[in-house]
């Protein structure tokens, strides 16, 4: 983004990708109006960006070589080892396959929305990769990132649908419509009509098993979980490596990058951020991460670096 459009144009700068282009266009208009900018300055710019794409349509043209499966492989394989088994009670994963499942949600995302999106040249859903390991799945919506509140109807659908599992899949995340450029959260948890349907599953006593899927939330409804397994974004190959993980066909061998905190007050730029200030202060200096909570001795939910795998150990003659 730039403060000043007409200096901006005369340093060189040709492309503005943030903010209102209308609004800059119009700042634009005025400064050669006022004679604060040439229009040579303006068509130079032009010409440039013109160029530019003349030359990359040309090499549309050239025919490449690519290897997609192997590109795919490489895919799948990164998504694998990035999955983190956060809970794992009672041994609910890995999946046996005579199990019959619901799945409750949205699907695993690939990746964020932005101008640097890349278009996956093969993908598949979370439901069709587990339907083929096992054919008795049932697959409900069960809720709305479109709507603010749970929907009863979804709500009631999932309920029933999930009486008849054995075990319960419900794949949680901040929603579509806050993983795109531009757009910031307010909170780091997840939607609160999540949160009651989770709550409702929990109370069928079935086996609850959380997918968290995009960015990362804080689990106030964690005793709810009999597992829970951090998928982030995951990119093409991300539902396959899901499927691999909770089936135990590869280990969880993925561990955290940053610190889950237990709620937001424990975070150490609480004090200074501000849902309705553009402004953020960065005044935590060298106390970032888990440099803070070690300092401050402030319990977490999950710590920096934590992962569980399915492999079991002890140590001994230490």
């Amino acid at each position: 983004s730039v403060k000043n459009e007409a200096e901006s144009l005369k340093a060189g700068i040709d492309i503005i990708y943030t903010g209102s282009r209308v609004k800059a266009s119009m700042k634009i208009c005025e400064s050669v109006k006022d004679r604060r900018l040439d229009e040579k300055v303006i068509n130079e710019a032009v010409r440039r960006l013109l160029s530019t794409i003349l030359k990359a349509k040309s090499a549309q043209k050239t025919t490449s070589i690519c290897d997609y499966n192997a590109n795919h492989n490489a895919a799948l394989k990164a998504a694998r080892e990035s999955i983190v088994l956060l809970k794992n009670k009672n041994k609910t994963l890995p999946l046996k396959k005579y199990e019959k499942l619901a799945i409750i949600g949205s699907d695993i995302y690939v990746q964020a929305e932005s101008r640097e999106s890349v278009m996956p040249t093969r993908q598949t859903s979370l439901q069709a990769e587990l339907k083929n390991e096992s054919a008795d799945i049932i697959y409900c919506q069960g809720y709305s990132d479109d709507e603010q509140n749970l929907n009863s109807s979804l709500a009631k659908q999932a309920l029933e649908a999930c009486k008849q599992a054995d075990k319960i899949i419900f794949v949680a995340g901040t929603g579509q419509n806050s993983i795109k450029e531009g757009c910031d959260r307010k909170n780091l948890y997840i939607p609160n009509y999540q949160k009651l349907l989770l709550e409702k599953l929990s109370n069928l006593g079935k086996p609850l098993i959380v997918l968290i899927t995009g960015e990362a939330v804080i689990p106030r409804w964690e005793e709810c979980a009999d597992a829970i397994v951090f998928c982030g974004f995951l990119g093409q190959a991300g539902a396959s490596a899901v499927k691999d993980v909770l089936y135990g066909y590869c280990d969880a061998t993925g561990r955290l990058a940053e610190t889950i905190p237990l709620s937001e007050e424990d975070m150490p730029d609480n004090l200074y951020f501000d849902e309705n200030n553009l402004n953020t202060k960065y005044a935590e200096s060298i106390y970032t991460g888990y440099r803070y909570y070690l300092k401050s001795h402030k319990k977490m939910a999950y710590p920096f670096g934590y992962g569980l795998s399915y492999a079991e150990f002890e140590y001994s003659r230490m």
